[in-house]
């Protein structure tokens, strides 16, 4: 079975053998690799390995550190305890040169012995140990040094814009770097780094842009480098904090939306903006346009009224030209199209003719773009509609089953709806007739 591990200036790997009792000694096994006082030996992705042993179940390997403390060498005086980790064949791997909590067990830039014995099962069975080896571990990659963004000794966390990108820049320590790997991390509620990564990313350079951040929420972030040498191994900077905004001088527009009715635009907020004024004009270098201000928001909704919403819909069907500034710092002008319909002109009947109501038909002319209409008949003297009905064409039949009054004025008109969130356009002029005695 596996033994306890313990670490202490040595150690020594084992994986379990089913016992078998002998009782002769195996020789001592002869180290191979990585051969006698070798150099930049990389644990990541070396083996250790030494000549079998006829008659061997099992290897007790041991590695100690030179701390400055041997005497004498080729056999130095290894921890008189050791460790007890098996192995079952003639080398150990990487993924075995590992301690308790499953770490590399081997540092960078560091001088190793170390020797093999062989044991035969369970018993106490055992050669003696080889002669030791030494060899010294490569130099791993120094960390890198963070240049931009790094916050100051005092003071809020560096902003970075999403319409102002800024390079992400650090500083590589030491030679030998094949790339680095960018790695922006969340933070809590308390703004310290969590471990849960935003993004991942690497990088050959020193230097990426912030566009990279694009498609990450505003808030608060840290970010590190690890920098990765050409023998695997890694080194990590130190993390800083940044925070993200969507802009920092000029809005951005979104979209604008003549819909439900109404006009809607949006935009990015600016930070330190308290106030926005929007235009709307029909000319791109914005002669004679339309405008609005809003307080402390970036949108602005108009329904039914509004100059904006007039402009719009006295434009109908037109493209359109929007902009939206504080602080005398303007975006971009943006087309549009102003999805109102056209006002348009009934044709029958009009100018109070007399005629027997339940046979008449009202006719008014073709609108493209328009999925249905919405026809109201209202007695001339006012109030509310007597028949309020929805057609797809531009007559409609008055229906039977309405109780109209002989000899009466009655007024009608027609309201165009399209496909585009049901807008609805200006209500036709309003046609009248009589009904016959």
């Amino acid at each position: 079975m596996l033994k306890k591990i313990s670490f202490g200036l040595g150690l020594i790997f084992s994986l379990a053998l089913l016992p078998s009792l002998v009782s002769a000694a195996p020789a001592a096994p002869t180290l191979i690799s990585p051969a006698n006082n070798a150099k930049n030996y990389n644990p990541s992705v070396t083996s250790l390995y030494w000549a079998n042993v006829p008659g061997a179940t099992n290897y007790d390997v041991q590695i100690q550190a030179d701390n400055n403390n041997f005497s004498t060498f080729p056999d130095p005086p290894f921890t008189s305890v050791p460790p007890n980790f098996w192995v079952d064949q003639n080398y150990l791997l990487p993924t075995q040169l590992v301690d308790g909590n499953g770490s590399q067990y081997l540092t960078a830039n560091q001088i190793y012995y170390w020797r093999v014995r062989a044991e035969l099962g369970a018993t106490t069975t055992t050669s003696n140990w080889s002669s030791s080896f030494k060899f010294t571990t490569a130099s791993g990659p120094s960390a890198p040094s963070l240049l931009f963004p790094i916050k100051k000794t005092s003071g809020d966390n560096p902003i970075i814009y999403k319409d102002q990108p800024k390079d992400f820049s650090w500083k590589i320590n030491g030679s030998g770097i094949l790339f680095n790997k960018l790695i922006v991390y969340t933070t809590d509620a308390a703004g310290a780094c969590t471990t849960t990564e935003a993004l991942n990313l690497m990088v050959g350079g020193t230097k990426i842009s912030s566009n990279i951040l694009a498609k990450l929420d505003n808030g608060k972030y840290c970010w590190q480098i690890v920098s990765f040498n050409n023998l695997g191994q890694i080194s990590s900077s130190k993390s800083d904090y940044f925070e993200l905004r969507s802009s920092g001088l000029t809005p951005e527009q979104i979209f604008a939306q003549t819909g439900f009715n109404g006009v809607l635009f949006y935009w990015n907020r600016i930070d330190t903006a308290g106030q926005y004024m929007i235009k709307v004009s029909d000319k791109s270098k914005m002669e004679n346009a339309a405008t609005t201000t809003v307080d402390n928001l970036n949108y602005l909704f108009q329904s039914t009224s509004g100059n904006l919403y007039d402009k719009i819909k006295t434009n109908a069907g037109k493209t359109l030209y929007w902009q939206v500034g504080s602080a005398n710092k303007w975006s971009k002008v943006k087309p549009f199209k102003s999805n109102f319909l056209k006002p348009f002109a009934i044709t029958s009947p009009i100018n109070n003719p007399s005629i027997t109501a339940t046979s008449s038909v009202l006719k008014w002319v073709a609108q493209p773009g328009v999925k249905f209409y919405k026809v109201e008949i209202t007695p001339a003297a006012g109030g509310n509609p007597i028949k309020t009905d929805y057609t797809g064409g531009s007559t409609y039949k008055i229906p039977g089953g309405i109780s109209w009054a002989p000899n009466t004025g009655y007024t009608w008109k027609v309201t165009a709806y399209n496909d585009f969130d049901k807008i609805e356009s200006a209500a036709s002029p309003a046609g009248s007739f009589t009904t016959k005695p």
